[in-house]
């Protein structure tokens, strides 16, 4: 049932044109790094993925809400940190997070 928001969630995020630097860059600065084509697809994949992992976390009402803040242009921290998440929620999103941003400074690092 859940799974049913993930194509919209992932298509939300593109169809505002979020540029890739600018969601992607660890510690949330943007950086003038020059990423190869395949380092950007892996980005990319890794965007789609916390999108789609933070999504299996909510509720459908906070489903709804996120994709309605992320169409609005809202970054993804800010969209979820208006959802009213449960402490579990909370904890799982964060780790969520920390692990995206891992894989991305590890993606900025190869490329130094």
């Amino acid at each position: 049932m859940k799974l049913r928001f993930l194509p919209v969630l992932a298509g939300a995020m593109f169809a505002v044109g979020l540029p890739v630097a600018a969601f992607a860059c660890p510690g949330g600065q943007k950086t003038n790094q020059q990423l190869t084509p395949q380092q950007q697809s892996q980005l990319q994949q890794v965007q789609r993925n916390t999108l789609q992992e933070v999504s299996a976390v909510l509720t459908p009402e906070q489903q709804q809400q996120f994709q309605t803040a992320l169409a609005s242009g809202q970054k993804m921290r800010a969209a979820v940190s208006s959802l009213n998440l449960s402490s579990e929620q909370q904890e799982q999103v964060q780790q969520i997070m920390q692990a995206s941003k891992t894989q991305k400074q590890q993606l900025f690092n190869s490329n130094s």
